[in-house]
């Protein structure tokens, strides 16, 4: 490997983690574990802000192919997708969810966003409306 002749991005696979001070990310993995903890379908998630990844508990190699794949898709099309300002799901929801194969595993995948952050859910089954109502309703 001949890093001096490399581009870094290249190596990494193109992803660029956000550097957020510790309380930050404290309070992202506590959203997450919230979450998780109530929505028990959900298997593993990645917490994205302007596009850069926060937080991740899925392998490091596959996180670089979901990021790789939402970045190449779902988030350069962010413009023409229907959004709202208070969050929106932009795979899912409305439309049946894509069934994404990690290892030996399949998950159906559940991309929800709001304003600069994309949360990325892997889940273990399909959802019911409670679930997106969940995401949706104002506390």
């Amino acid at each position: 490997l001949r890093v001096d002749k490399g581009d870094m991005t290249y190596i990494w696979g193109g992803i660029q983690y956000l550097a957020v001070e510790m309380i930050d990310f404290l309070r992202v993995q506590s959203i997450i574990n919230r979450i998780k903890s109530e929505q028990n379908i959900i298997s593993k998630c990645l917490f994205l802000q302007s596009g850069q990844l926060v937080w991740s508990d899925v392998d490091p190699h596959l996180t670089k192919l979901i990021v790789q794949y939402l970045s190449t898709t779902i988030l350069s099309s962010l413009n023409n997708l229907p959004r709202k300002p208070s969050g929106s799901f932009l795979v899912g929801e409305e439309a049946k969810l894509p069934t994404v194969f990690l290892c030996d595993c399949s998950f159906q995948l559940a991309v929800y966003h709001v304003v600069n952050t994309t949360l990325v859910l892997l889940l273990n089954s399909s959802p019911s409306n409670q679930f997106y109502a969940r995401f949706t309703e104002k506390d």
